[in-house]
């Protein structure tokens, strides 16, 4: 009868019933522990580089609800915290989904006297087509903004965002999650006094706060 040769993992020093069960003689466990901790480290660095840089924008918009949607609202902050674009703007539609009302609290009357799609849109490409756009679940943004320019029948220009939820989540080692809870996870529930909440201009500054937090926080 063969005798069971025990080998052990050359990190956690645990036995295991033969070779097969590690790799480069780590077992599965703690080869898990040093991907998430890679990952991690990744996203911490991915984060700190996008906030020190000068062409690294946080766009957050408003909308009138999901499907066939308009931004009526958008705000752009730089990494400093300056605030370079700020404005309502009044939609083709004469109709506010009631949920997303209820959650940004922006009427219809709000908009009336704000300027069009197309009076914003050259701006934002001014300010967007040379930077990277971070955004708080980003996919949302780029889409919703495509889908006003598609409203409004007009090309829309190309802009590179990232993702800043999903950066965060990595550097978490979490599921991604919405700002206002990553921001109390973070400890910065005081923020949510500083800044108006489900407002573009108040979630830009939470992103960034949020951000700031991950790299600082380890």
């Amino acid at each position: 009868m063969l005798e069971l040769r025990l080998v052990h993992c050359h990190e956690c020093k645990r036995e295991v019933r033969s070779e097969r069960f590690l790799k480069q003689g780590i077992c599965r466990d703690c080869r898990d522990v040093k991907e998430r901790s890679l990952s991690k480290a990744k996203a911490r660095a991915a984060i700190s580089q996008l906030l020190d840089r000068d062409d690294v924008l946080i766009l957050d918009t408003e909308t009138t609800g999901m499907s066939g949607a308009e931004v009526i609202e958008v705000s752009v902050i730089n990494t400093k915290g300056e605030t370079l674009l700020d404005t309502l703007i009044k939609p083709v539609t004469t109709e506010m989904n009631p949920y997303a009302q209820r959650v940004h609290n922006i009427s219809m009357s709000m908009l009336k006297d704000a300027p069009s799609w197309p009076e914003i849109l050259p701006e934002l490409d001014r300010i967007a087509s040379r930077s990277t756009i971070l955004a708080w679940n980003a996919s949302f943004d780029a889409k919703m903004l495509e889908q006003t320019s598609e409203v409004w029948e007009l090309e829309h220009p190309r802009w590179l965002f990232v993702c800043a939820m999903r950066l965060y989540a990595k550097k978490r080692g979490i599921k991604p999650r919405g700002l206002h809870k990553a921001v109390l996870d973070e400890n910065l529930a005081h923020i949510l006094e500083m800044h108006q909440s489900h407002r573009a201009l108040g979630d830009v500054k939470f992103v960034l706060e949020v951000l700031r937090e991950t790299v600082m926080r380890d």
